[in-house]
């Protein structure tokens, strides 16, 4: 079974397309390196005011993604994939939900792909953060619907990780930018399970009707590791 993908533009440029091919953006939108002031990586040892090395995901934010990812259901046809972010005020703390379900966000999407646009998705963020000042943390998920619901990205999936991180570190240089994959079950009556930490960068859990595996990545498709707090 084909891998997921993620289609990206950016206006008429198109970044990845389900065929594989690649191109990345004007040179003028990409920054190559990071400068002072870039967030800290864990090889440095900097983390959460308590001392850890690892993204907090919340109670509160586990429930709004699992109600976004549970909108993806339509009635006698497929789960479609939808895209949304998180954002946080630090480097390691999600604090506000972006739902992403309009066209200046989202091209198209279906059982396969999401074609979201990558402006759309800075400017919506940043009306959402209106009066919290610039973030320094973005998540960035996507979800796998059944069948083939695998939390790990394709190659295609990691090609948009490089070029949307390289186009927002030059509209936010500061901001730490990770990305999520999401994948979700298809629909059967089920007990209710708690988030569980099932790998270094995954959560697992169940709602009565779906199972949920969310798993963390680097832009260069390298696992960041997760803790659930209550």
């Amino acid at each position: 079974m084909p891998r997921r993908s993620i289609v990206i533009t950016d206006g008429d440029d198109v970044i990845i397309d389900l065929g594989g091919r690649h191109r990345a953006p004007p040179r003028s939108r990409i920054n190559k390196g990071r400068g002072e002031g870039s967030p800290p990586s864990i090889a440095a040892g900097k983390g959460r005011r308590d001392g850890g090395d690892s993204l907090c995901l919340t109670a509160r934010v586990k429930n709004l993604i699992e109600l976004r990812a549970e909108a993806s259901f339509r009635a006698n046809q497929p789960d479609f994939e939808v895209i949304y972010a998180l954002s946080g005020a630090d480097y390691w703390g999600p604090d506000t939900f972006h739902h992403f379900a309009s066209q200046r966000v989202v091209e198209d999407a279906s059982p396969d792909t999401v074609t979201p646009i990558v402006t759309g998705i800075m400017d919506l963020i940043r009306r959402d953060r209106e009066g919290s000042g610039s973030p320094m943390l973005i998540v960035i998920n996507h979800t796998h619907p059944a069948p083939g619901n695998i939390p790990q990205p394709s190659s295609n999936d990691e090609r948009f990780f490089q070029s949307t991180s390289q186009v927002l570190a030059d509209m936010l240089p500061k901001t730490r930018i990770l990305f999520g994959v999401h994948a979700i079950s298809g629909e059967a009556v089920r007990r209710r399970e708690p988030p569980t930490k099932t790998t270094p960068n995954c959560i697992r859990w169940a709602s009565v009707i779906r199972e949920h595996e969310v798993a963390f990545f680097a832009p260069d498709g390298t696992p960041f590791p997760v803790d659930y707090v209550e």
